[in-house]
């Protein structure tokens, strides 16, 4: 696409993942952005400035993203040009390891014997893996089936979450 003045511009992009990205491939067209910023966000809404471009070249740029969002917004800011034109992007993504991988746990709810530790890695946000109420040191395994490298690791709580743990 093509701005359409030299004014700040940006432009968002929805990821449609749940996986960690890596970085961001910028493909420019004749009219790049020498300086830019680079946000994330889970909602769209509220937003996180993650890097910053103040010496951009145009062509192709790789800028490191390395979280996991939902969204991420390019703030361009200045430029050679009176406009801004980007011809590509695309997102470097990692796999997610535990989706549906064999869990080991420490104990498991008496008063909700359903929630079971697979739940927890099961890729669905509306099930989980509850352990036994007013018990400390409870934990959860997660055999990935390799040795594997990990980029990041998220924790999606239940309302009723320990406020204390450990990775």
């Amino acid at each position: 696409g093509q701005s359409q003045d030299r004014n700040e511009e940006w432009i968002s992009l929805f990821t449609g993942t749940e996986q960690y990205i890596n970085s961001m491939d910028i493909l420019w067209g004749d009219h790049f952005a020498s300086e830019y910023e680079i946000y994330t966000s889970q909602d769209g809404v509220q937003y996180e400035k993650i890097y910053s471009v103040s010496d951009g070249k145009g062509q192709k740029e790789t800028v490191p993203v390395g979280t996991i969002c939902q969204y991420v917004k390019i703030l361009m800011k200045a430029g050679p040009q009176a406009d801004y034109q980007i011809k590509e992007v695309t997102l470097q993504t990692s796999q997610l390891l535990s989706q549906n991988r064999k869990t080991e746990t420490s104990s498991q709810s008496t008063q909700a014997p359903t929630f079971t530790g697979n739940l927890a890695v099961d890729g669905d946000l509306n099930t989980r893996w509850a352990s036994l109420r007013n018990e400390d040191d409870n934990w959860i395994s997660v055999d990935l089936g390799a040795k594997a490298t990990i980029h990041a690791i998220e924790v999606n709580w239940e309302s009723a979450c320990s406020d204390q743990y450990q990775i």
